[in-house]
C-alpha cells in the first residue's frame, strides 16, 4: 500500500489555481486602481494596497514602494493646490490694492 496523499497533485493543482487566480498582473493592477486624480483615489489606492499586502499578495517592499508612490502623489498634489490658492489670494490682493488706489485717488481730487 502507497503511503502518503494518493490526490496530492490534485491538491497541489488547486492550490495552484488559487494562488494564479490572486496573482496580480499590470491589467488587474490598472483596473483596480485607475488614475490617481483626487484625494479620494489616493485613499481607495492606500486601502487596496494595504489589503494585499495583508494577504501577502505583494512582497512588502514592493507594498512600501507602492505606498511611497502615494504619498509622493498625496504631497505633490497638496502643493499643487496650495500654489492655486496662494495665486488666487495673490490676484484678489492686487485686486484690492488697485481699488484702495482708486479710492485714494478719488478722494484727493
Amino acid at each position: 500500500m502507497p503511503k502518503g496523499n494518493q490526490r496530492i497533485s490534485e491538491h497541489a493543482s488547486v492550490g495552484g489555481k488559487a494562488r494564479a487566480n490572486r496573482r496580480l498582473t499590470l491589467a488587474k493592477v490598472e483596473a483596480e486602481f485607475g488614475t490617481l486624480v483626487t484625494i479620494e483615489d489616493a485613499m481607495r489606492r492606500l486601502d487596496r494596497l494595504g489589503v494585499w499586502a495583508a494577504a501577502k499578495m505583494l512582497p512588502g517592499s514592493v507594498a512600501g514602494a507602492a505606498v511611497r508612490s502615494v504619498e509622493v502623489w498625496l504631497r505633490a498634489n497638496e502643493s499643487k493646490l496650495t500654489r492655486e490658492v496662494v495665486n488666487d489670494i495673490k490676484g484678489e490682493v492686487i485686486r484690492l490694492k488697485a481699488e484702495l488706489k482708486g479710492r485714494r485717488l478719488g478722494v484727493a481730487s
